[in-house]
Parts: C-alpha cells; sequence; structure tokens
C-alpha cells in the first residue's frame, strides 16, 4: 500500500543486524557504485545511488532504487581494501517479484572470487548472505532473473565485514 506521497506506509523488515556505522557500502562514507547505465525514459528517482544511500524507507514504484537491465552487473567500489564476510540486499519487494543474483568480490576489480550464489530459487525482498571472510574493495552483484520483466530493482546494497 502506498500513501499520497507514492511512498510504502509499511517499513519494511529490516534485518536484525542491520548496522549502517558498520556497512561499508555506503555512499557518505565515499562507496561508489559503477556500472548502472543511464537510461532517458527512467525516472529521476531511479539511480545508481540510490542503492547505497542507507535508505530503505523512500521507494515505489518509480522511485528510490537502482535498475538495471537483465543479465546485467553493477559494481560497488569501497573506499579502500577491506575484509568483507556479509552483504545485504533488499530487493524491490512491493509486488510479489522475485530475483535470482550471484555476488563476486575483488581486490584489484579484475579478478573475482564467488561470494553469493543464488541463481536457483526465488528471492525476495531482503537477502542476507554470509560467505568466507576476504579481503575486496569491489563487490558486483550480477543479477540473471526477474520474475516479471528483464529489469533489476535493488533499493539497497550493504557490505560488512563479519
Amino acid at each position: 500500500s502506498t500513501g499520497a506521497s507514492g511512498e510504502n506506509e509499511f517499513p519494511p523488515l529490516a534485518p536484525v543486524d542491520r548496522d549502517p556505522a558498520a556497512n561499508l557500502a555506503l555512499a557518505a562514507r565515499g562507496a561508489v557504485v559503477h556500472g548502472t547505465p543511464d537510461v532517458p525514459e527512467w525516472e529521476p528517482g531511479i539511480t545508481p545511488e540510490k542503492m547505497i544511500d542507507g535508505d530503505i524507507y523512500s521507494y515505489g514504484g518509480m522511485h528510490g532504487f537502482t535498475a538495471f537491465y537483465i543479465p546485467g552487473s553493477v559494481t560497488i567500489e569501497l573506499p579502500e581494501v577491506a575484509t568483507v564476510a556479509r552483504t545485504q540486499v533488499m530487493l524491490f519487494d512491493l509486488d510479489g517479484r522475485f530475483f535470482r543474483y550471484h555476488i563476486d568480490t575483488s581486490v584489484d576489480g579484475e579478478s573475482w572470487e564467488a561470494a553469493v550464489d543464488k541463481r536457483a530459487g526465488e528471492w525476495r525482498g531482503w537477502q542476507v548472505d554470509r560467505f568466507a571472510p576476504r579481503a575486496a574493495r569491489f563487490v558486483r552483484f550480477t543479477c540473471t532473473h526477474n520474475s516479471v520483466n528483464p529489469i533489476c530493482q535493488v533499493v539497497e546494497f550493504e557490505v560488512y565485514g563479519d
């Protein structure tokens, strides 16, 4: 349900261990998103930075998230090399759609190590994915399926060291 402003009236269920102070992928901490195309016909509220702005409440049908075509990837560049062991991604979840994806990490942006593989199954809303701790400066999110259309929609993407 959406209110007069088009925003959600019901806040999403956030993971218990969501901690903005520890999130390595916040734009406010210097993280940057690479690889999302500029699609002029999309609304101004659909921009690469939306997935690392820390805001999980202000999104709706045409605003407040990052979008890119499937198959496709976006890469979050952390401000510096850090130990990473968990990602939390909030997938667009207002209509029951599901996604499939995988996540890889890299220290140099050239050689990649698999971290998460959810290319099978039906993944909705918040996804908390833990993997073996490793050094990384780049975290690549590749979307392989959306059950409704060929566009991946990510409301928020978080990276943690534990």
